[in-house]
């Protein structure tokens, strides 16, 4: 497989028109234009291969090795593989002569796969935005913020899963239960630095966050006729996540922050959970109270605090198909319970005395 792709972009603003209400660029008293070109290329082999031995074990086993332009001539190459192994066990029961009648269908499998990822282009090397003044044909140079990692490696995500699939009652119920664990490595990452470096941020290949969760869908069909059948399924999960370790010397990461909302912030803690949430608290007396200044206002922490994550505890959702002779209808609700949102529209009202409060 070869991926070859190739993105160009012309950014234009103008300040100010010469002749009022005639929006067009020709028309702008000073106008500013920016052309942006990446090219990227991944070459791969891939190989898959699916072995079963009498009807009641399965195996199946894949290997990738892609090369990236976007990594140097000595990280460019990397290798992932994944091997995934089932047992129907339905059968070994049948053959067995204990198989429940009611049980129609039954497969445990349990699978590992490794994956691996590239960087963005142009990340290597320290590169400089050329910039003309079309007025006087001056050419000046801007440096980027980040500094670039010449020895950039590829990312990697270990996971595994274990899974259950049950069907019963002539395939009437059914259930698909996965439990899974992802752990991503060497990530890349853009770590702040002072800005004394001349930068703002600095490329590593560092960090581990850790992802586990459940998985679970449960399918049913309530009513089952000649020209009428009524299907629902309900599905569940729940991921939680911890960072294990950022980079080297460092303990948090300032992920960034709304522009109109620099007292929250997005912080990556080590130990902490990706998503948290950091902000300013007010002080208060052990019975909760707020603590005033003697001209009668709140007094603010000086240090920062975790307020919440934008995670959401868990996700869910019900799907229900109605058919009947050649027409299908079917609809379905989504749910995600949890979750803390920051509402910068309420901060953005407040301050503007436009809301009640």
């Amino acid at each position: 497989n070869i991926m070859y792709r190739r993105s160009e972009n012309m950014w234009a603003q103008t300040m100010g028109l010469a002749v009022e209400n005639f929006y067009t660029l020709q028309n702008g008293l000073d106008v500013l234009i920016r052309n942006d070109l990446t090219r990227k290329q991944i070459n791969s082999l891939y190989a898959t291969a699916s072995l079963s031995w009498d009807d009641m074990f399965y195996l199946d086993l894949t290997a990738r090795n892609d090369w990236s332009s976007s990594l140097n001539s000595d990280n460019r190459s990397y290798f992932y593989p994944s091997v995934g192994a089932s047992w129907l066990f339905t059968e070994s029961l049948e053959r067995w002569e204990s198989k429940p009648s009611f049980l129609d269908y039954g497969k445990l499998s349990l699978s590992w796969a490794q994956v691996g990822n590239d960087a963005d282009p142009y990340q290597l090397y320290n590169w400089r935005t050329v910039n003309v003044d079309h007025k006087t044909g001056n050419l000046t140079t801007t440096k980027g913020d980040v500094d670039a990692l010449y020895d950039l490696k590829n990312e990697t995500i270990n996971s595994w899963e274990i899974g259950l699939e049950l069907k019963a009652l002539n395939n009437r119920i059914g259930l698909d239960f996965a439990y899974y664990n992802k752990e991503a490595k060497d990530q890349i990452l853009k770590m702040n630095v002072t800005e004394t470096t001349g930068t703002y941020y600095k490329y590593v290949n560092a960090g581990n966050i850790r992802n586990r969760g459940v998985e679970l869908m449960l399918t049913g069909t309530p009513v089952l006729t000649k020209d009428f059948q009524w299907d629902i399924a309900l599905n569940w999960s729940k991921n939680s996540n911890k960072i294990l370790e950022l980079a080297p010397g460092a303990e948090s990461q300032d992920l960034g922050h709304a522009s109109y909302a620099s007292m929250v912030r997005i912080y990556a803690n080590e130990g902490g959970t990706y998503g948290d949430l950091w902000g300013s608290t007010l002080k208060r007396d052990d019975q909760g109270n707020l603590l005033l200044t003697d001209k009668g206002m709140p007094i603010k922490v000086s240090a920062l605090s975790k307020l919440g994550n934008a995670n959401p505890d868990w996700m869910g959702g019900i799907t229900n198909t109605f058919r009947y002779k050649g027409f299908d209808l079917s609809f379905q609700i989504d749910m995600r319970y949890g979750g803390d949102v920051y509402m910068g529209s309420i901060r953005t009202g407040t301050n503007a005395g436009t809301l009640e409060k």
